[in-house]
């Protein structure tokens, strides 16, 4: 194994996003945080249960390295990616 590329790729690796350390669940639960959903409001949205809301949130805050929903909040938005997507709720089947 040559040197340099090892090292090129461990620092590539500490550049790295955080954002892109988050579960597409967590990505959405982001994106709500961000828009201003309270935790209610997107366990109602995503159907999931408030605690589960919680959990994902206590994650998202240690990958993304806040400690709050405004740092949350102010995080997202300052990024410009296409990684974060909106959620669009099912749509129920028809008979």
């Amino acid at each position: 194994m040559e040197v340099v590329p090892y090292l090129s790729e461990t620092l590539n690796f500490w550049r790295m996003d955080p954002l892109s350390l988050l579960s597409l669940r967590e990505e959405q639960i982001a994106l709500l945080v961000a828009r201003g959903y309270s935790n209610k409001r997107i366990s109602d949205e995503l159907k999931i249960s408030e605690q589960t809301v919680k959990n994902h949130l206590q994650s998202i805050f240690k990958k993304v390295g806040v400690t709050n929903r405004v740092e949350l909040t102010i995080y997202v938005t300052g990024r410009k990616t296409t990684r974060l997507r909106p959620h669009r709720p099912r749509q129920s089947a028809r008979a």
